[in-house]
């Protein structure tokens, strides 16, 4: 009787063990590797300056040119970019009293001066149009190191006085690399 009962005993545990193999949950083991790549951070730095000169070497006065025209005569000036970094556009406004028409503006091409009244030093001169007291963004590249030299007439004596203006979102090329 022991044996029957031995006997039926592992056949119960055998078909429980059979029963309950497909609900066990299977064990995975993953060996995870990481590899390290050494790779460069690049980081530029630098400055943005902009501003409007009377040569095209002045330093900047960080304020506004305020500069003498006479009716009717070309009145010379520059946007400079001494700064390390290119820029994509930037406003220029020009302050003159009300009523003042502006008979042209021009400017030379990048790094290109006037030599004599409407004559650029290398290829033509681009007309620009500009109303004053009024803010006028000129979406023109600047590269670092630059300038534009521009030519305005316009009909009263007075003073002009002209304030440029950038903002950093418009910068399009790098300062100073990992130095």
């Amino acid at each position: 009787m022991g044996s029957k009962r031995r006997t039926a005993s592992l056949v119960a545990t055998a078909m429980g063990a059979l029963l309950l193999a497909p609900i066990q949950s299977t064990t995975i083991s993953f060996a995870s590797q990481a590899t390290a790549n050494p790779s460069t951070l690049s980081l530029s730095t630098g400055r943005m300056e902009i501003y409007a000169g009377d040569t095209s070497t002045a330093i900047n006065p960080f304020s506004s040119l305020t500069t003498p025209v006479i009716n009717g005569r070309a009145k010379f000036f520059y946007i400079i970019n001494s700064g390390n970094f290119g820029l994509s556009r930037f406003t220029v406004t020009l302050t003159l009293p009300a009523g003042t028409a502006i008979a042209n503006f021009r400017r030379c091409g990048p790094n290109i001066d006037f030599v004599a009244n409407d004559t650029c030093g290398s290829g033509g001169y681009s007309s620009l149009t500009i109303s004053a007291n009024s803010a006028t963004t000129f979406i023109l590249t600047l590269p670092a190191g630059s300038f534009y030299a521009l030519q305005l007439r316009q009909n009263k004596n007075t003073n002009l006085v002209i304030n440029i203006s950038a903002n950093s979102a418009h910068i399009n090329t790098s300062g100073v690399t990992n130095s």
